[in-house]
């Protein structure tokens, strides 16, 4: 009798070790769902934000080159800064998340297009298109990367490599300078 008392014991303690066991492994694998539902949710969200900034620094580039109104390209900068906020944001948020480097670097880079752009739009209008036409060259240098960036990975940044963000970051870096030095 008291053999039974002890294999039942052990069958018993057994038995709430598997149970555990199955509720956490269940848990994981409901968490990784979410946390890839979440994921994909952010890089939606990016890709459309991405389109549109995208949209603004090619129609700003081409109003400076073509001598628009100065009206017509505050509101394309305007476009520059609502989606490079947005996009700071989610890169932000993404990498709180994930804790990858990439989605940091990605942060800084459309928080350094926000920095610069935010500043450009409340100056004078013949302030701004100076602060603008000084540096259509990096403004075109980071268009051209981000469009090839797109095509290349699909609106997906985070797959481009390090060299490419790191890039793209030195680049968003000269505006910040040339926005510091004014300063």
């Amino acid at each position: 009798m008291k053999a039974l008392s002890i294999r039942t014991y052990v069958i018993s303690i057994l038995l709430v070790i598997v149970i555990l066991t199955s509720i956490i492994i269940y848990q994981n694998s409901v968490f990784t769902e979410e946390k890839k539902s979440i994921l994909n949710s952010f890089k939606q969200i990016a890709s459309y934000n991405l389109l549109n900034l995208n949209s603004g620094m090619s129609l700003t580039l081409y109003l400076l080159e073509n001598n628009g109104t100065v009206d017509s390209i505050r509101l394309s900068v305007y476009t520059i800064i609502d989606n490079s906020h947005t996009l700071s944001s989610i890169y932000l948020k993404l990498y709180e998340y994930t804790d990858d480097t990439k989605f940091w670097k990605l942060h800084v880079v459309f928080d350094n297009i926000f920095i610069f752009t935010a500043d450009v739009v409340t100056d004078m209008p013949a302030d701004m298109i100076i602060k603008l036409r000084n540096n259509t060259e990096t403004l075109n240098e980071i268009y051209s990367l981000l469009d090839n960036m797109m095509i290349k990975y699909n609106n997906e940044l985070y797959l481009a490599s390090t060299e490419e963000i790191e890039h793209m970051l030195s680049l968003t870096e000269r505006l910040v300078e040339y926005y510091k030095s004014l300063r």
